[in-house]
């Protein structure tokens, strides 16, 4: 369950308000929403709230790892994801409304540093087991996804429908996580490859439902590759990494 959960906080963090909407009445169905601009303080709150759950049992997995075993368990390198898409997130959303929260040199600086402190996290479990770093590749690229349907929210798309889905996806990416803790080596790959496609999968219907359209009316002519081909290689870097890992020890044996 330590292993599973942080993918359901998130989730449950990022929709937390809509659902409560939703069970007022104020959300369309199939349709946007008209809501105001900028981020609602309900709405900033259970934000800030999954964050600081998510970042604390990502501390604590850490430290008893640091004074336990030595080694970071398992469910060190879920929390350790969910943590740094959270942290992301709060600071997205708190920057909705204006130009920026610090400078933007230092807006551009903490970002860039949570996302390499994510890398090298992903880096450090793909060193210690190739399975490892696909777990914590795979769990960054969930992270990414429920985000991604939380932003279905964000002006012009105000989507508020889909971004409640991030709470029941949420609760799948678990499942899955939990599945891939309770198997065998050799059947863990079989989840792995499961979670690449959700995530895909994931990634195409919101650019279909959402994205695409919404280009098309603004003439907005970009790559629609480079998410998408920055999620594999986030998915990709930790496996690699461990096979490189496992070549090495392998030849100094």
């Amino acid at each position: 369950m330590l292993v599973a959960l942080p993918p359901v906080l998130l989730g449950l963090s990022l929709s937390a308000t809509y659902l409560l909407a939703a069970m007022r009445g104020q959300v369309v169905i199939g349709g946007p929403t008209p809501v105001e601009q900028g981020p609602s303080i309900d709405q900033m709150a259970a934000i800030m709230v999954g964050v600081a759950l998510l970042t604390a049992g990502a501390l604590a997995a850490m430290s008893l790892a640091i004074t336990g075993r030595r080694r970071l368990p398992l469910g060190a390198h879920t929390w350790t994801a969910s943590a740094a898409i959270g942290i992301l997130a709060a600071l997205s959303i708190a920057a909705d409304d204006v130009p920026y929260l610090m400078s933007p040199l230092l807006d551009t600086v903490v970002g860039l540093s949570v996302l390499l402190l994510l890398v090298f996290a992903i880096g450090v479990a793909g060193w210690l087991d190739v399975l490892l770093g696909g777990l914590a590749g795979l769990s960054a690229a969930m992270a990414i996804s429920l985000l991604l349907v939380f932003a279905a929210s964000a002006a012009p798309f105000r989507r508020l429908d889909i971004a409640m889905l991030a709470c029941a996806l949420g609760f799948v990416f678990g499942a899955l996580v939990a599945r891939f803790a309770r198997s065998r080596p050799r059947a863990r790959w079989i989840w792995l490859a499961i979670g690449t496609l959700l995530n895909l999968g994931t990634l195409a219907n919101i650019e279909d439902v959402v994205l695409r359209k919404w280009r098309l009316t603004h003439s907005q002519t970009g790559p629609a590759w480079i998410l998408p081909a920055g999620m594999v290689a986030m998915m990709v870097f930790g496996l690699v990494l461990g096979l490189v890992a496992r070549t090495f020890r392998r030849r100094r044996a």
